[in-house]
């Protein structure tokens, strides 16, 4: 039987640890958008040349390269969030399927012209991030 105080150091060893982020890098887009500079015509898109970190640490998360702060919300999703004092906003979500090794991407933007719309585009997990 392992006592309490046992218990407690081991406990206290464990929680001694850096919690570990899932991190993974993620690329390979292909998919449509809707901008106001096409009459909000659905085109198709892709991002073939760009890999993004996306990762997932407790209640916090963030995609590199990209200055939108963003939460985990739900299974492997982060919502992704910039709105200027203007009132110009960006939404983003990021999810990824891991059994698959896929990802989605989503995002909204209002307040920036020509450049408001939409985008909807699924990728590859390219792997996990290098410590």
């Amino acid at each position: 039987m392992v006592s309490i105080a046992r218990m407690i150091i081991i406990l206290v060893y464990l929680a001694s640890f850096p919690s570990q982020a899932n991190c993974y890098v993620v690329g390979e887009f292909v998919g449509y958008s809707s901008r106001a500079g096409d009459d909000f015509e659905i085109t198709t898109d892709a991002i073939t040349d760009q890999q993004f970190t996306v990762e997932f640490d407790g209640d916090d998360g963030k995609v590199v390269p990209s200055n939108l702060s963003c939460k985990p919300k739900g299974s492997n999703t982060l919502l992704c969030v910039s709105i200027s004092e203007g009132g110009a906003s960006v939404i983003e979500t990021w999810s990824l399927y891991l059994d698959s090794k896929k990802v989605t991407f989503s995002k909204s933007s209002s307040g920036y012209g020509i450049f408001d719309g939409g985008t909807l585009m699924t990728g590859s997990i390219l792997g996990k991030c290098k410590s």
